[in-house]
């Protein structure tokens, strides 16, 4: 590891004068693309070999791998299209009925990619600049698992870019204690969610990842990244949101009395800028209501801001195994029950 830092990786303190000469020599290459042709971008290996050097220098710290791309991977792992022209750029119709040769096998790549990510717990990030496609659809499976950021721009001229590059490295004001002069984002974030007996966990959606962990708590149903009590999230900000499933599982024949109480804990554990760690605890405290004739205790509760973030997620989530009309359909008849 220490061979690794000391060849490859520098604090920015001790090569920001190398580092900024060398930026600024930057050139076109000499040898144009031909015209048939598309550049050269090995955008897969090029990501590999980013995560093995955080991998062998700082395992289980936080990291950031931030990729610059400006155009569709064409050679290696990875690729989404040839370096021909004749070779078209793949569509919805050809994802539709399989005809995208490059597909499965990139979006294998780059899950491997994420897992490992997600073992090391460091994050990668993506800024595509481009008119043409970037392959964000294989890639994707990179930033939702590790909790990274995806910016989408035409040019890196832009102030899109430039600007979300400038908010990403925001530090905590100095004044403020304790946290003062630290960036303000977290590495290496896990959650674990506990509940009484009284319903389970059925899953969650967000950039989250599952660590399989398995308990009594833990609901058969399944939903988003379910079959667990705890996720990893990588990176993560004040930001940062996710939505959790439960499910009842008291029988009706044996109706909970009016004084049982339901519990959840949320245990947040994650890495701060300074190096610490910092766990958090929040336990949520409320009241059961079983009398299917009196809805008002269930109206004064209900948040319907947070329902519908919540139907919406399970909704989008559901696009990628599911038939747009189908969930279309299962959404009408849920707001109708509902």
């Amino acid at each position: 590891a220490g061979g690794a830092v000391g060849r490859f990786l520098m604090p920015v303190s001790d090569c920001s004068f190398t580092l900024e000469s060398i930026l600024e020599d930057l050139q076109r290459d000499p040898w144009p693309t031909p015209t048939d042709m598309r550049s050269s971008r090995c955008t897969g290996v090029a990501l590999a070999v980013a995560l093995g050097l955080l991998e062998s220098a700082f395992p289980r710290r936080g990291a950031r791998v931030l990729a610059f791309v400006g155009g569709p991977p064409t050679i290696g792992p990875g690729t989404i299209v040839g370096k021909g022209k004749a070779e078209s750029m793949r569509s919805h119709v050809d994802l539709q009925k399989g005809q995208a040769p490059h597909f499965k096998t990139s979006v294998d790549h780059y899950r491997a990619l994420a897992e490992k990510a997600v073992a090391a717990a460091h994050v990668i990030d993506l800024f595509a600049c481009s008119l043409d496609q970037v392959g964000l659809l294989e890639m994707k499976i990179c930033i939702e698992k590790t909790g990274g950021l995806m910016v989408l721009g035409d040019s890196f001229g832009q102030s899109v870019f430039k600007e979300s590059l400038r908010r990403m490295f925001r530090r905590v004001p100095d004044e403020v204690p304790v946290d003062g002069g630290h960036l303000q984002m977290g590495f290496a974030g896990s959650i674990e969610v506990l509940t009484s007996r009284e319903f389970k966990v059925a899953g969650a959606i967000g950039p989250c990842s599952s660590l399989k962990k398995a308990g009594p708590n833990v609901s058969e149903t399944e939903v988003g990244q379910g079959g667990t009590y705890a996720w990893s999230m990588g990176g993560l900000n004040s930001n940062t949101t996710l939505a959790f499933y439960f499910d009842v599982t008291n029988q009706n024949t044996a109706p909970m009395p009016p004084t049982k109480r339901r519990y959840i804990q949320f245990v947040t554990q994650y890495q701060h800028p300074s190096g610490r760690y910092r766990l958090r605890a929040t336990t949520v405290c409320g009241g059961w209501h079983s009398d299917p004739s009196d809805s008002a205790p269930l109206a004064r509760g209900f948040d319907q801001e947070a329902s519908a973030v919540i139907m919406a997620r399970l909704a989008v989530h559901r696009t990628e195994s599911e038939e747009v009309p189908d969930i279309l359909r299962w959404l009408d008849r849920s707001l109708i029950r509902l």
